[in-house]
């Protein structure tokens, strides 16, 4: 990976792991998850944002990723020692939610690594 410039707002002291102020609890890396933004998430992991963060209704980015059948992203929360048992507030793990929105792939994936 080419290492990233170190961005404007974090030469003036900006939180990357912070949190919205909005009451979400979502921060840079579940917007960069979310928007599939795989090269973003990369970065944002490799400069120690916590791939377990839980925000919103319990998720954690890999829960996020998952929903959103994104497998890039998946694998990179993976290689961070994401949580493959995470669950939301509702008791959803990775494969279910992957499943409900047939992300085959993704389900598959997790499968094979014993989510």
């Amino acid at each position: 990976m080419r290492a990233a410039p170190r961005s404007n707002c974090m030469k003036q002291g900006a939180d990357i792991c912070a949190a919205a102020t909005n009451g979400s609890g979502y921060n840079a890396l579940t917007g960069a998850v979310a928007a599939g933004r795989a090269s973003i998430v990369e970065w944002l992991l490799a400069s120690g944002v916590e791939a377990n963060y839980r925000y919103g209704a319990g998720y954690t980015p890999l829960l996020t990723a998952a929903a959103n059948g994104h497998l890039e992203i998946v694998r990179l929360l993976v290689a961070h020692k994401a949580d493959l048992h995470a669950t939301t507030n509702d008791n959803k793990g990775a494969i279910a939610l992957a499943s409900e929105r047939n992300h085959s792939h993704v389900a598959e994936f997790l499968r094979e690594l014993g989510a």
